[in-house]
């Protein structure tokens, strides 16, 4: 009888061994799939971490780990409310660790410029100790998005001083530089933090895409090729697999050079003989289509729509919508084929149905989508464009605004000596990304522009490459100008032996109301400043973000 028990005995501890063994090597596998899976989505390969997120049988244990990579996953192709679905599901899932859940709701509300929203979804996160660089690095992209650049540095340096070798916070740095500062001098940042970190594999993959977007793509492969061998002899297999994959097939687009026109910078006595000239029916001598006198219209001090009516006789060029109909299932960061690709910004009026913008950014296009930054989209045609100017609009086959959600021109104003300048765009989108707009601060340092230009302003806020055609408010909305890219220093140098320092040049909002046909001084109706995170969520649905192709 004895022996019996202990046989029984002997089996019970065997199948428990046994099982414990069993799911202990279980819980492995899923544990290697979860983290594959999470490098696949910091890579931006999300197809891949779907297939192994399916693969994955949902329990008890690895439910909550679960539904945050899909979260991830989603808020990765940019289907911002599946993902918030799913972080909030990890939440009822747990009744212990929902803190990862909260930080990825926040992540999904900064991701859409819901930012009051993202802040409350960490202000308790703020408290403990819960991922403090993380949620630190969701304030501090806020405060860098709505043009708080100063506070951002501050949050940073902080930051730094207690994280000396983290290369999240090495990166938020960086990034702060090349998009407030210098690019130069982020790289020389980078570049001396590689070598007191010894060769940070992530901080040389953010240091090569500098390096790509700013067109040293032999530079940009080495490095990427240096992060995939240091990934490789510290154990990582998968991110070095990668990280050869992309050097092997670094292609970045090519975009326009926007760089200011040598019109931008003509002297008074040459403008006020273009303007005489322009004035006088409103049409641009250098059009190749024909445009009809613009109807000029009284404004009602009702702010009402105004509307424009330019005739767009296109005889010999179409543009090309053949794409449109599946652009909203693309997910391609440009959704249609085309030989070259120009980024650049602008802002709806009337209602909806017209856009402005530069029209260096849309010279020469045959394809052209307009994206808002809540996510609509239209493909548009040119209505009407000045080249001396840079001025062009757009008229939308669909229309994407509705009330308040674009400029009304009773909302134009001429800018002040001084006064606040905040530039609105989508600065080096495809290095930053282009689903929400940048505000980036300054002021007005000159009514005039370079050589007393009269149609042109001075400011010192900082303009990059992708903000040309955008917006330059004050704090109450009101629209000022439009920005005008960055300056050729080259250009200027020869043009008028001198170089401005720390400015930038903006076309003034006058401009665009003789376009539109408004006879009236440019003055504002609004009267309130707003906080910048207001302004900036108001401004979400007007400040578009252009593709245009050939």
């Amino acid at each position: 009888m004895l022996k019996i028990i202990s046989y029984k005995l002997y089996i019970l501890i065997f199948l428990y061994l046994y099982l414990f063994c069993y799911n202990s090597k279980a819980n492995q596998t899923i544990n290697r799939k979860l983290s594959h899976a999470s490098i696949y989505i910091e890579y931006g390969q999300v197809g891949k971490a779907l297939e192994i997120l399916n693969s994955i049988k949902s329990s008890k244990d690895n439910n909550f780990k679960l539904l945050i990579s899909y979260g991830r996953a989603f808020l990765k192709l940019r289907e911002f409310e599946k993902a918030k679905k799913y972080f909030e599901d990890a939440i009822f899932s747990s009744e212990i660790e929902d803190e990862e859940a909260y930080l990825g709701i926040a992540y999904a509300y900064l991701e859409i410029g819901k930012f009051k929203k993202a802040y409350q979804n960490i202000r308790p996160l703020l408290k403990s100790s819960f991922k403090p660089v993380q949620t630190e690095l969701i304030l501090i992209e806020i405060e860098l998005k709505t043009g708080y650049s100063d506070n951002a540095k501050k949050r940073l340096v902080k930051l730094l001083n207690d994280r000396k070798n983290d290369p999240n916070v090495i990166i938020a740095y960086a990034k702060q530089l090349f998009l407030n500062e210098d690019p130069y001098d982020a790289i020389t940042y980078l570049e001396g933090e590689i070598i007191k970190n010894n060769n940070s594999p992530k901080v040389l993959v953010y240091l090569g895409r500098i390096r790509g977007v700013m067109g040293y793509k032999k530079q940009e492969k080495e490095l990427y090729l240096k992060a995939a061998e240091l990934y490789r002899k510290i154990g990582y297999e998968l991110r070095a697999k990668i990280l050869l994959e992309s050097a092997n097939k670094i292609n970045f687009l090519d975009k326009r050079n926007e760089n200011v026109s040598s019109d931008i910078i003509n002297t008074p006595s040459e403008i006020g003989k273009e303007d005489k000239e322009n004035n006088k029916d409103l049409v641009n001598k250098n059009n190749n289509f024909t445009n009809e006198k613009i109807e000029k219209r009284s404004i009602e001090e009702t702010i009402e729509p105004l509307n424009i009516n330019i005739s767009n006789n296109l005889s010999s060029k179409s543009f090309d919508i053949s794409w449109l109909p599946k652009s909203s299932s693309n997910k391609n960061f440009v959704p249609f084929k085309t030989k070259d690709i120009f980024f650049g910004s602008g802002f709806l009026i009337d209602d909806g149905n017209y856009v402005i913008t530069n029209y260096h950014v849309i010279e020469g296009t045959s394809i052209v989508l307009i994206r808002t930054g809540i996510g609509k989209e239209s493909a548009a045609e040119i209505a009407y464009y000045d080249k001396k100017k840079d001025l062009a609009v757009l008229k939308l086959i669909n229309k994407l605004g509705k009330k308040n959600e674009f400029f009304s021109i009773s909302n134009f104003e001429d800018p002040k000596p001084g006064s606040d300048a905040l530039v609105i765009g989508y600065p080096m989108p495809d290095f930053f990304g282009a689903s929400l707009p940048t505000i980036t601060e300054g002021i007005v340092a000159k009514t005039t522009g370079l050589g007393d230009n009269p149609n042109n302003f001075l400011i010192t806020s900082k303009i990059n490459s992708g903000n040309s055609g955008g917006p330059i408010i004050n704090k109450k909305g009101c629209l000022i100008g439009i920005a005008v890219g960055k300056l050729d220093t080259k250009a200027i140098l020869k043009k008028l032996d001198m170089l401005p320092e720390d400015m930038n040049i903006g076309i003034k909002s006058s401009n665009a109301s003789k376009i539109l046909g408004s006879i009236k001084n440019n003055t504002c109706k609004l009267k309130k400043d707003f906080n910048r995170v207001t302004l900036y969520e108001l401004m979400l649905p007007k400040v578009v973000f252009i593709i245009a192709g050939n």
